[in-house]
């Protein structure tokens, strides 16, 4: 908690309770602006309930995310080159089963082998794990899974699905993005 909010409860009550005590008489059993005094305690009780409720809230994001980045490969474990890629990512995808990387390097293999439709099938799985993860993995994950998938469906003859699953690819404009257009360009995907 923050010692800032624990200074301010504690200036705050010895403000009232000196309000209280001012405005006591002696020949009265009650304070006259008990109105208030309770008015204030009903009001940091609710300031109170609703900070709970939302400490309670963030511990279950924050649980929720940690859960989700058990699921993701290690930074340290991820392949540097592509001989690593090849030689690791049957056992990564075993270990990782929701990490959509492992999918995305399966589905690239399967399309540099010709399988058009194992690589549809691994590329869809990732993306939709890719959702899933979108706050804890980079934009570019996603991006690439959209343009090999694209490319998957277009050798699938499903050309009207491969433009609609390339359409955030295509309307990227960043530096990043402009390399993975042009396979997309080159099959009519994007304008």
């Amino acid at each position: 908690m923050d010692y800032g909010a624990h200074l301010g409860g504690v200036l705050g009550g010895t403000l009232m309770g000196l309000i209280l005590l001012g405005n006591w008489p002696d020949t009265e059993r009650l304070p006259r602006l008990r109105w208030l005094a309770a008015g204030m305690a009903a009001a940091g009780l609710i300031a109170a309930l609703v900070t709970a409720a939302m400490v309670a809230n963030s511990v279950i994001k924050l649980r929720h995310e940690v859960d989700l980045r058990a699921m993701l490969i290690p930074n340290s474990q991820l392949p540097r080159t592509d001989a690593e890629m090849k030689s690791q990512v049957e056992s990564l995808a075993a270990r990782y089963p929701r990490d959509p990387r492992p999918r995305l390097l399966r589905g690239l293999a399967m399309l540099d082998a010709g399988d058009s439709a194992g690589a549809e099938r691994e590329l869809r799985a990732g993306l939709a794990d890719a959702e899933i993860m979108k706050n804890l993995l980079p934009p570019r994950v996603e991006v690439l899974l959209r343009t090999n998938l694209a490319i998957a469906l277009y050798g699938n003859s499903q050309k009207a699905e491969a433009r609609t699953i390339a359409v955030p690819v295509c309307q990227l404009d960043t530096a990043e993005s402009r390399p993975m257009r042009v396979p997309l360009k080159s099959i009519g995907v994007c304008d």
